[in-house]
């Protein structure tokens, strides 16, 4: 057998091993998470063929309910908040808030049985409102949202996660970079 093949051999015994020990770890269930964070937004705006680069951030948090299939794949339920941010130019000033409710997917990597990477993708319902200068307006919509993470399981109901998403309003990109708490709810036995 070539050197190769027990490479792999022995790379997909340990996941294996490894996997098994972590779907014992880790039951099926309800969840809930608060994250907080920093959302920034780095654009240019066209004002009347005036071109202007929006670039600052905001205190941004976000709370879900998940539910967890097995040590893998979640579907989470969840409100962001993206908090405010404003800009000065010559003669004029911006300002705007954005929130949203969100439905996604979560995709979990258990790499030991303490830590993980994580993916999730899903869609955000979020409403907007700016003021440019004197002028406000408000808008709403529903774009995709995607995101990377880490997760330490600090005990059998905690864990601590790290992570950052890009949000789209219309648009106009966000991204968030957090720190979370999760706590598995329900008899861990």
């Amino acid at each position: 057998m070539p050197a190769n093949s027990w490479i792999i051999s022995g790379v997909l015994v340990t996941a294996l091993c490894t996997s098994g020990s972590l779907v014992a770890a880790e039951q099926p269930g309800f969840y809930g998470q608060v994250d907080l964070g920093q959302a920034h937004i780095d654009e240019s705006l066209d004002s009347n063929g005036t071109f202007f680069d929006l670039d600052d951030s905001a205190s941004s948090w976000r709370v879900a309910l998940g539910y967890s299939w097995n040590p893998w794949v979640a579907i989470e339920v969840g409100y962001a908040d993206f908090g405010a941010v404003s800009a000065t130019f010559p003669g004029l000033s911006v300002a705007a808030e954005a929130h949203g409710l969100e439905l996604g997917l979560v995709f979990r990597w258990p790499l030991t049985n303490k830590f993980g990477l994580s993916g999730r993708a899903g869609y955000l319902w979020w409403d907007a409102e700016t003021q440019v200068s004197s002028l406000r307006d408000s808008d709403s919509g529903s774009e995709v949202f995607a995101g990377i993470g880490v997760e330490y399981r600090a005990s059998d109901r905690l864990s601590v996660t790290a992570g950052w998403t890009r949000y789209q309003l219309d648009n106009l990109d966000v991204d968030q970079a957090s720190l979370g708490l999760r706590w598995q709810f329900g008899n861990r036995d």
